[in-house]
């Protein structure tokens, strides 16, 4: 009887938030749609389960993910599909609430009439990522974001 509490009481031990968060990423690949409030939906909900993570398990590796050109399934057969660093800019502006529009200088392009953001936000060049990932692993730094731990 003893021995049925002491496993009782040890149970499973959680998995490490940041192997979710890793699986996660790559699971914005499979996302297919897109909406305007929750984000971007897929099997697993990968996009709300970053968006709700702790940041300084998801932030570096959604900074990290910025550059990933992996297209999603999220398709409406009229603009180019949204990449995975597509997602993580999304998710990086809703994090750190930022908008669109404090990224212009640093090459993004916003179509104002667009009617789903996913589309609205339009990121052409390589170099526009790296200067993307730089901007946002400092502010992840300045806020203690980093992934590691103390």
């Amino acid at each position: 009887m003893l021995s049925i509490l002491a496993i009782a009481l040890a149970g499973c031990p959680e998995p490490p938030k940041v192997n979710r968060c890793i699986g996660a990423v790559q699971d914005l690949e499979d996302c297919w749609k897109w909406d305007n409030f929750r984000g971007a939906e897929g099997p697993g909900d990968p996009y709300q389960m970053l968006i709700s993570a702790d940041p300084s398990e998801s932030v570096p590796l959604l900074v990290s993910g910025l550059t990933n050109s992996k297209k999603t399934k999220i398709d409406d057969r009229i603009h180019d599909i949204p990449t995975i660093g597509d997602l993580c800019f999304h998710l990086l502006m809703a994090i750190f609430q930022k908008s669109a529009k404090e990224f212009e200088r640093d090459g993004i392009f916003i179509i104002e009439r667009e009617e789903l953001a996913i589309y609205g936000i339009v990121i052409t060049k390589p170099e526009t990522r790296v200067r993307l990932q730089q901007r946002f692993a400092k502010m992840a730094q300045e806020r203690g974001w980093t992934g590691e731990r103390p």
